[in-house]
C-alpha cells in the first residue's frame, strides 16, 4: 500500500495517494511516516486542515520525525503564522541539522519576524553544514553592509 500511495503521489493523483495511505494506516495506525505521507497528499489536494492534523499526529507519535515538523512549518508560514513556523522549522533542524530546506525556511521566517541576527546565524550554520548549497551564501549577502557609493 505504501508503494502504491507513493506512486500515486509521484503521479500527482492526490486522492488516490490519500486513499492508499489511509488503507495503510488501518494496518499501522502508529506509523508516523504514513501519517506524514497522508498529510502531504492532503496538503497537495488543498485540504490544509486535514494535512495539519496528519502532520501533528506524526509529530505526536514520533517527536523526532523532522519531515513532519518541516511540513507543519511550511503550512504555518504560508498562512502568515511565522512565529509558530519558526518553532516547527527549529525542531526540524534540531532533529536533522543538515536539512538545508528547513534551515532556509527557518531563516526566512526569522527575517519576516525581523529577527535578523538569528536569521543570519541560521544561514551561517547552513553554509557550514551544506557548503554545496549556494542559497546560503547568496542569502548571507543580503546581510552585508552596503558601501556608501552603491545605489
Amino acid at each position: 500500500m505504501l508503494e502504491l500511495g507513493i506512486r500515486a503521489l509521484d503521479a500527482g493523483d492526490w486522492a488516490v495517494a490519500a486513499s492508499w495511505f489511509r488503507q495503510g494506516l488501518q494496518l499501522a495506525p502508529d506509523n508516523a511516516s504514513l501519517h506524514h505521507r497522508l498529510g502531504t497528499a492532503l496538503s497537495l489536494s488543498g485540504d490544509t486542515p486535514g494535512a495539519v492534523e496528519e502532520f501533528q499526529t506524526a509529530v505526536r507519535l514520533t517527536p523526532g520525525y523532522a519531515p513532519s515538523h518541516f511540513s507543519l512549518g511550511v503550512l504555518l508560514a504560508s498562512s502568515g503564522r511565522d512565529g509558530e513556523a519558526v518553532d516547527r522549522f527549529a525542531a526540524a533542524v534540531q532533529y536533522e541539522p543538515a536539512n538545508a530546506e528547513a534551515r532556509l525556511q527557518l531563516a526566512g521566517a526569522l527575517v519576516r519576524l525581523r529577527r535578523f541576527d538569528q536569521a543570519r546565524a541560521q544561514l551561517v550554520e547552513g553554509m557550514k553544514r551544506n557548503p554545496e548549497r549556494p542559497e546560503f551564501s547568496r542569502a548571507l549577502e543580503q546581510f552585508q553592509p552596503r558601501s556608501a557609493g552603491r545605489q
